[in-house]
């Protein structure tokens, strides 16, 4: 996939390293349909691209959705991706409207101990379908 094709596509990168980033993007696989978003470790190539593009450099403990040419990081990414997922889900993007250093803050104390509270999440290595696979870019 070019490049500008892999922009037009909403994409949503995570770290790639972290369990809790990894089980937030199985959640989103579960909850929205194939061409709704793709997904991208925020250490790849395409990664590094999108940054560059963007004058930016990547933060590990944020998250990013790149829709539109627009990079919404943060509590932001989180809820417009939601809002592209199926019901009930996508309910949680209303809280878009609550102000961003708000949402920002609680984003920030869950992202600063992500490592912490995988140790208490279920730690199963999810074999993606290769539907799935589709919609990882490496």
């Amino acid at each position: 996939m070019e490049m500008r094709d892999k922009c037009d596509s909403v994409v949503f990168m995570y770290d790639g390293d972290c369990g809790f980033c990894s089980k937030s993007v199985n959640f989103l696989l579960d909850n929205s349909d194939a061409e709704s978003m793709k997904f991208c470790a925020l250490q790849s190539e395409f990664s590094a691209e999108v940054f560059g593009e963007h004058g930016m450099e990547a933060n590990l403990t944020s998250s990013y959705l790149l829709k539109n040419g627009k990079l919404h990081a943060d509590s932001s990414a989180v809820l417009h991706a939601a809002a592209l997922c199926r019901f009930p889900v996508k309910a949680l993007s209303v809280f878009l409207i609550v102000p961003p250093f708000l949402r920002n803050f609680i984003y920030r104390s869950i992202a600063k101990n992500r490592h912490s509270i995988s140790k208490y999440i279920a730690d199963r290595c999810r074999i993606p379908t290769e539907s799935e696979k589709k919609r990882f870019i490496v």
